[in-house]
């Protein structure tokens, strides 16, 4: 980058391993700041400013969908579930222009390569990969805004476009209640199911969205 390359680039790409997954679990933080490292260096060097895209993140996807797993250990199904929609709203916030997962093992039975084993045999579709469709469902076409300063391990963060705010939160660790907005028009849990509207938000380590006007 100091050398001037981006001049004659188009994009310029790095492998973050962990930054657009297992990282993201307690908030964008490390892939925001990843990200702004290469910005940076652009700018201080009076070069083009380039698209950054991170194009060989995850890990290595276990090929039935009971398991799921990542460099740092093993991971069950349900905390799969939980991380992959906290990837997709690290990926918004940092500002990556594209990303891409990388996935290798051998094929033991059919399925197996569908979607670079999103499925499973007979394709049925692997946990994780639900509550990633619901966040791209709701973020995708929507800005990031902002990570409120939470207390006691809270992650917050606001999305707004076509016509709504998304607030997107969850707990690190134990649970939490929060007072709900006045202006939440619904809110929904990551796998998209409707969660009964009150005054208060029970928060844990599986994100919810909280859809407000604009």
């Amino acid at each position: 980058l100091r050398s001037g390359v981006t001049k004659t680039a188009d994009a310029i790409s790095f492998h973050f391993y962990g930054g657009t997954t297992f990282s993201s679990r307690r908030g964008p933080q490390p892939l925001r700041e990843a990200v702004e490292t290469q910005t940076q260096v652009m700018r201080q060097n009076k070069f083009p400013v380039v698209p950054v895209w991170d194009s060989e993140s995850g890990g290595i996807f276990r090929t039935s969908y009971q398991k799921f797993s990542n460099p740092f250990g093993d991971t069950a199904p349900r905390e799969g579930a939980e991380m992959m929609p906290k990837a997709v709203a690290a990926v918004l916030a940092s500002g990556l222009e594209r990303w891409f997962y990388y996935a290798a093992f051998n094929a033991t039975h059919p399925g197996e390569l569908a979607a670079f084993a999103a499925s499973d045999i007979n394709d049925t579709i692997k946990m994780p990969f639900q509550p990633m469709a619901v966040a791209i469902s709701l973020l995708e076409g929507r800005e990031f805004v902002r990570q409120e300063n939470a207390a006691d391990g809270i992650v917050h963060l606001v999305f707004s476009g076509r016509g709504e705010t998304v607030h997107m939160l969850w707990k690190n660790n134990g649970q939490a209640t929060l007072k709900a907005p006045a202006n939440t028009r619904r809110v929904l849990n990551m796998w998209g199911r409707k969660v009964q509207k009150s005054n208060s938000l029970r928060l844990d380590t599986a994100p919810i969205y909280v859809v407000t006007t604009a």
